[in-house]
């Protein structure tokens, strides 16, 4: 079942609808954006970024062959060969793998340090090496499970009770949005809805015009174009953490206020 409703969901005649719900609110957009835009293999669900700037902007949604832009779209982690339908003009078209050793991997390329455990550590963080699982757990030892990565517990904290991460969204080696997410210690690793309070701020008054650039490096390197990062400040070293790459952002940002939303 879940498999037929994701099939529907994100179904051009859905969207369609759905598109059409949006504009016709007052104050929507009624004239169609002058783009035509096709997502291959796969297509956005309702609750992605893409899909919700086409059907606000009022963008068409249409085949490749008749596309202004094309998107490389798969619900992945592992994306394989791209399709015979993309070409040079696609967003993202470069990305092959989002899983956490390969991001990891180039982390230590990019950056000069990744996020492998120190030798004396007592304390690591074991997650599904998987994307957008949100299994993280504190663990004593390392992990020896099939498809389990074993990383270096961040100190993000700010107090006892409280950790803070930033999710930024690069375009074009631009960090075009950045919210600062606060959360309980004791949810630290769950999915994006389980934030306090996310506050939208500008990305010079979180990162240096080094770390902008080191962020920008990091989609390069997984060969996105637009990309979504989770990014932790460690505390004692003040080294940022880029523990999350996805090509296939959500939106809007979960706990955010309704104004910035």
């Amino acid at each position: 079942l879940a498999a037929i409703w994701h099939t529907v969901d994100s179904s051009p005649p859905l969207y369609e609808l759905r598109r059409t719900a949006w504009q016709v609110r007052p104050g929507r957009r009624s004239a169609r954006f002058p783009l035509r835009v096709a997502f291959t293999p796969e297509a956005p669900r309702y609750f992605h970024g893409a899909y919700q700037l086409c059907e606000r902007l009022n963008i068409e949604v249409t085949a490749a062959p008749q596309a202004d832009v094309l998107i490389h779209w798969r619900n992945a982690t592992e994306w394989g060969d791209p399709p015979p339908d993309l070409d040079g003009r696609a967003i993202n078209a470069r990305v092959h793998d989002i899983s956490k050793r390969h991001v990891n991997d180039l982390h230590g390329r990019v950056c000069g340090y990744d996020l492998e455990p120190e030798p004396d550590a007592t304390e690591f963080v074991a997650k599904s090496d998987r994307n957008a699982t949100h299994d993280g757990r504190v663990v004593a030892r390392r992990s020896g499970e099939a498809g389990v990565v074993t990383q270096r517990l961040i100190d993000n904290r700010l107090d006892a009770h409280l950790v803070t991460d930033f999710r930024v969204v690069v375009f074009d080696g631009r960090i075009v949005l950045c919210a600062v997410r606060y959360r309980p210690v004791t949810n630290r690793f769950l999915g994006q809805g389980f934030s306090l309070l996310a506050v939208l701020a500008h990305p010079d008054a979180c990162f240096s015009p080094p770390e902008q650039a080191q962020l920008a490096a990091m989609c390069e390197a997984v060969g996105a174009d637009w990309a979504e990062l989770d990014v932790l400040r460690d505390r004692g070293s003040g080294r940022l953490y880029v523990v999350d790459v996805n090509p296939t952002p959500g939106a809007p940002i979960p706990s955010l206020s309704q104004e910035e939303a």
